[in-house]
């Protein structure tokens, strides 16, 4: 897995693609250097999980603790 060091990030949202039950989380980036991206998060159910999930990623990213 590639990470991003999170001090070099300008912009982060989340984003949401499909319709429910089947959602997929995307990460709208911009990281300095690169032109801004999207990434895959999570697959969901439905909005209260993507909300969770998008909770749990920016936890992950910024308090470092990747797989």
């Amino acid at each position: 897995m590639r990470w991003v060091n999170p001090e070099k990030i300008s912009i982060i949202e989340p984003a949401i693609r499909g319709v429910e039950p089947d959602l997929h989380l995307i990460a709208r980036l911009k990281v300095e250097g690169v032109p801004e991206f999207e990434s895959w998060v999570a697959k969901a159910r439905d909005r209260s999980e993507v909300d969770s999930l998008w909770r749990e990623f920016l936890v992950r990213l910024f308090d470092g603790s990747a797989d």
